[in-house]
């Protein structure tokens, strides 16, 4: 990718992550650095050897949700059937990088493709199962709010009428 996707991005390498992990985690200085391939946009992600990684906020306004995440995902963890991210590491910011960071364990894997999936109902079985047990959590206070409206809210939007309206088409 070319250019900036974000004006107020911040830039981040391998030095940089070398450095903060000798500062606030000298343990897991020595281990090897890659930067990983993403089609994310908010977080610089970096391999930390064979288990872990690094995730750096590019932009200031995504940076607090690393906060919510420290906090939820130990949650919900235990609580669902696929895994999700582990949370190991809390980074602060410092005089090279103005924004809190985090280090997680690697779930080795790769992003959904046809071509990766052997067995689609499995697959399709086993997405559907993860998102009932989300749904079925009761809620927790102070959770965070999700980011759109629920989608019966949304059907007639979507559909092209007014919401409230009445109208069906």
């Amino acid at each position: 990718m070319t250019g900036k996707m974000h004006a107020d991005k911040v830039q981040s390498d391998v030095s940089l992550v070398r450095r903060l992990l000798a500062a606030q985690f000298p343990r897991w200085a020595e281990l090897p650095i890659s930067a990983v391939q993403s089609t994310g946009t908010v977080n610089a992600i970096y391999r930390l050897g064979d288990h872990l990684y690094a995730r750096l906020p590019r932009v200031q306004r995504y940076a607090q949700d690393l906060e919510k995440e420290w906090h939820w995902l130990p949650k919900l963890a235990p609580r669902l059937s696929l895994r999700v991210p582990e949370p190991v590491g809390k980074g602060h910011p410092s005089s090279s990088y103005p924004f809190s960071w985090a280090i997680y364990g690697w779930i080795e894997g790769r992003p959904y493709s046809d071509e990766l999936v052997d067995d689609e109902q499995r697959a399709a079985r086993d997405l559907a199962q993860f998102v009932v047990e989300l749904r079925g959590m009761d809620p927790i206070a102070g959770a965070p709010r999700a980011g759109r409206k629920p989608l019966r809210e949304l059907d007639a939007v979507a559909r092209g009428d007014r919401v409230g309206s009445g109208r069906h088409r």
